[in-house]
């Protein structure tokens, strides 16, 4: 750390699990959720890409919730993002992807979650899924306190806690040990899980939840664990140590259409926080139900989502493709993400060979690559800009996400503005990043922004030239 060195009041805690499938984003929904109903401002995160999870956080908790990937993200940028989220919370509660000790790729910013918890100094509840032990649990936990001395755990929540005579069993045991506080216990049985593909979602929406599975998540929450004492842990972290202070947002400078609806949702939502802290005023609209764009605009985000299950919708709504396509025809900014871009296309195809109208922006064919009930592979990418866009200059790099649901067939040349890299596929580099006009971006990579803030004011200052141009 430099020595201009700030400190941020901010309770804090990070819930990790003992491995994947422990139940840590049961534990975090309802403790969540709980928090809210007793009326606490909290915010929330996520360590790694989970575009879901945050999408569940900021659904329970009614603020953008941050993706804090350690490979995408630098750790100055990971600290920028935890100074963002201390503003105006009383609690930020953080999610662990992984295991607790499991590893990051090499060049990550941290070497693992606890590495994270050290270097921020959080305070870590581990969650363990107890579902298959008794008495051993002893020995699991036993190894998890003496595996890394440096790290104290804070507490143990135990999840998949099957009635109260095992709830008895298992708290005995931990506390038997005495290191370690026990917290509480998640009763979740073999069909009232709140985890994996069962975790209340739609079998091909995983991003959308019940109201009623997050209340129950709540009510799981609020019956076996002492949230009282997750507070205390979490306030008595220390002051966030930060580069610089967090960011006011600016004086408001451009109106930004952002689509929010079924279809089209997931992406980054540190970006949108960072617009607005660079002068942007996000006004939602649904590209599923709305007939007009928003007033004023000086540019659209187009997030990624699910146009393949709802491609009949947005084709129905000709008006509004129709308003999008001349904003962007008559030099109107616009950003699409991920699979966003089959939207942006001139048709989308169905695995079933069904053909849908689209935007017409890129004049081309979106063929799905997966079958509509199955999710699609996401890649961790490096991003390379070639061309100047309206979110990139060139030689600008980023790192994001890139969605390979879709292959889109061009029908006439289109500058294509990206070199991706996929680090998993070796050294092969694609061409990507269609501009089919000097303000409009297509691609199938999710950036994430806080890896080079300069996207969000480069995008801002195009927008912002559009509207004064009116």
């Amino acid at each position: 750390m430099s020595h201009e060195q700030t400190l941020r009041p901010l309770s804090r805690v990070l819930l990790a699990g003992a491995s994947r499938g422990a139940g840590t984003s049961s534990a975090v929904l309802g403790l969540l959720a709980v928090l809210k109903r007793k009326g606490q401002s909290v915010a929330a995160a996520r360590i790694g890409h989970g575009l879901v999870e945050t999408t569940f956080h900021r659904r329970v908790i009614g603020r953008l919730s941050h993706s804090l990937d350690p490979w995408i993200l630098s750790l100055p940028q990971l600290l920028d993002s935890l100074g963002t989220l201390s503003l105006g919370t009383d609690l930020l509660v953080i999610e662990g992807d992984i295991g607790i000790f499991d590893s990051y790729q090499a060049d990550a910013a941290v070497k693992n979650l606890a590495d994270f918890a050290l270097l921020t100094e959080t305070p870590v509840i581990l969650v363990v899924n107890a579902k298959q032990y008794a008495e051993g649990i002893k020995a699991l936990v036993s190894g998890f306190i003496n595996y890394d001395r440096e790290l104290k755990f804070a507490g143990i929540i135990c999840s998949h806690i099957l009635d109260d005579k095992h709830e008895q069993v298992i708290r005995r045991a931990v506390e038997s040990l005495g290191s370690i506080p026990y917290l509480g216990s998640i009763f979740i049985g073999d069909s009232d899980l709140l985890a994996g593909k069962e975790y209340g979602r739609a079998p091909a929406v995983p991003s959308l939840i019940s109201r009623s599975k997050i209340v129950h998540a709540a009510d799981l929450v609020e019956r076996g664990v002492d949230v009282g004492q997750v507070r205390s842990i979490a306030d008595a972290a220390p002051a966030l140590k930060l580069a610089f202070p967090p960011k006011i947002n600016a004086q408001r400078r451009v109106r930004i259409a952002v689509a929010d609806d079924a279809a089209f949702h997931l992406t980054f939502q540190n970006n949108l926080d960072i617009l607005r802290s660079e002068g942007a005023e996000l006004v939602p609209f649904s590209p599923l139900a709305d007939q007009k764009l928003p007033a004023r605009i000086g540019g659209i985000y187009l997030p990624s989502g699910y146009p393949h299950l709802y491609a009949q919708d947005l084709q129905n709504n000709a008006n509004l493709r129709a308003e999008i396509h001349a904003f962007a025809s008559g030099g109107g900014t616009l950003y699409a993400e991920g699979t966003a871009l089959a939207y942006c296309c001139k048709q989308l195809q169905l695995t079933s060979g069904d053909i849908y109208e689209m935007l017409g922006i890129l004049p081309g064919l979106a063929k799905s690559n997966f079958p509509e009930s199955e999710s699609a592979r996401l890649a961790l990418v490096e991003v390379s800009s070639f061309e100047e866009t309206v979110i990139s200059h060139v030689g600008s790099k980023f790192r994001g996400l890139r969605d390979l649901r879709f292959h889109v067939r061009l029908e006439d040349k289109v500058l294509s503005c990206f070199q991706i890299l996929d680090p998993s596929q070796g050294s092969s580099v694609t061409t990507e990043g269609l501009s089919p006009h000097s303000n409009t971006i297509c691609t199938s990579v999710l950036a994430h922004w806080g890896a080079n803030s300069g996207m969000a004011k480069t995008f801002i200052e195009a927008a912002a030239m559009q509207v004064i141009g009116q």
